[in-house]
């Protein structure tokens, strides 16, 4: 298996675990999170090597939702 750690944020838990399954078979390690906020606090944060997050855009705003916080806040903890 790779040492290269994916990790997976997704509210919905089947596609949580759908994605890790799919990223285990193709041998890499996989850590799922329910919410960014999760990711954000975890251990694992320093070790990701990829991140998967859904992005929601609102388009009344022409903005990405949660996803802005998620990238804001992970590439400050990376630096």
């Amino acid at each position: 298996m790779s040492e290269f750690l994916i990790a997976i944020v997704d509210d919905e838990e089947p596609v949580r675990n759908a994605t890790k399954s799919l990223v285990r078979s193709l041998g890499y390690h996989a850590s799922t999170f329910a919410s960014a906020d999760n990711f954000l606090k975890s251990e694992q944060v320093h070790d990701t090597s990829c991140l998967r997050a859904r992005i929601v855009f609102d388009l009344a705003h022409r903005r990405p939702m949660l996803s802005g916080k998620v990238w804001r806040l992970y590439g400050q903890q990376i630096r």
